[in-house]
């Protein structure tokens, strides 16, 4: 096992007030911290981490024939939004485009919204988000779209013919022995962009599973494909996968699930290493991120 800066992390996690964070090597926990007692047993709330989840989810459902191709044109799945795809531009956006948030329509969550899509508010979701006009041509470019996530969760409901969060428990959450897991719902449709809750625990599980090449239960190919990076995004976070971000430091690989106010999966693989951070940071999400490499990533370049 690698020497890991653990000590130094620990403080520093105490110091910027982490609520929880596991760390695992080679399948043995090396490192567990919980703000409190409670904390260990409690539900987090992951925020975007559940993006990855859905990216997960879509590899089972294409596998098991219920999506024939990531590159059909999302207009089939949406007939009663039809009138929504009014231009070329839109007609030509597909599944593999919301997962790698090259859609091209004109979302500013990282901007005008300050990170916070405001489609939960609207009486209609998929209406708000199809209704938005494309800037740039699908694949282009991509823009960080909680939307996108969205629609790729009401795609899995129509060709599951269940909430997000029952295919979810079946197809991957009893497998792993997660067994208390939350799906927030709008509209009947399980929030695909943050609404999942689960232990930290339950984080590293799903960690594993991507570390583990889908650990047999999603595609060792999908897996592989989903951790490629797609895109160079913004300036502090990498690349973007499908529904992973995807970046090195010191030379050494990893690819994160990442959510608002400080939410982490880190998968390190050359080193066998996971780790899970939630916490309550949301003036700054990536400073967990920043612990991990200063304690964690610079300790293992000099082993």
């Amino acid at each position: 096992m690698n020497h890991l800066n653990l000590d130094a992390f620990k403080k520093a996690v105490k110091k910027h007030k982490i609520l929880t964070c596991i760390i695992q090597q080679e399948d043995d926990v090396c490192f567990s911290y919980f703000s409190n007692h409670k904390m260990q047993k409690q539900l987090q709330t992951i925020n975007s981490v559940t993006k990855t989840v859905v990216g997960l989810l879509i590899g089972i459902a294409l596998d098991e024939g219920l999506i024939s191709d990531i590159d059909t044109p999302i207009h089939t799945y949406f007939e009663s939004y039809q009138h929504l795809f009014d231009d070329a531009y839109k007609k030509e956006i597909t599944i593999k485009h919301l997962l790698t948030m090259t859609d091209g329509l004109d979302w500013p969550e990282f901007g005008e919204w300050e990170y916070f899509a405001p489609m939960v508010f609207k009486s209609d979701i998929i209406a708000f988000i199809l209704s938005r006009p494309c800037l740039n041509h699908p694949g282009e470019v991509m823009n960080y779209n909680s939307g996108a996530s969205h629609l790729l969760g009401a795609i899995i409901q129509m060709v599951t013919h269940e909430t997000m969060h029952s295919y979810a428990k079946r197809k991957l959450f009893e497998p792993l022995d997660i067994s208390d897991s939350k799906w927030i719902e709008k509209q009947g449709i399980s929030l695909a962009s943050d609404g999942l809750r689960i232990k930290t625990e339950d984080m590293m599980k799903i960690g594993e599973l991507i570390l583990k090449d889908g650990n047999n239960l999603v595609p060792k190919e999908w897996i592989k494909t989903m951790i490629q990076p797609n895109k160079k995004t913004y300036q502090t976070l990498g690349y973007y996968g499908y529904h992973i971000w995807v970046d090195t430091f010191c030379n050494i690989n990893y690819y994160y699930a990442l959510g608002y106010g400080g939410q982490f999966i880190v998968v390190i693989p050359k080193h066998r290493l996971i780790i899970s951070i939630t916490s309550r940071l949301y003036k700054d999400s990536m400073l967990p991120m920043q612990l991990v490499k200063k304690h964690i990533l610079k300790s293992l370049k000099i082993t």
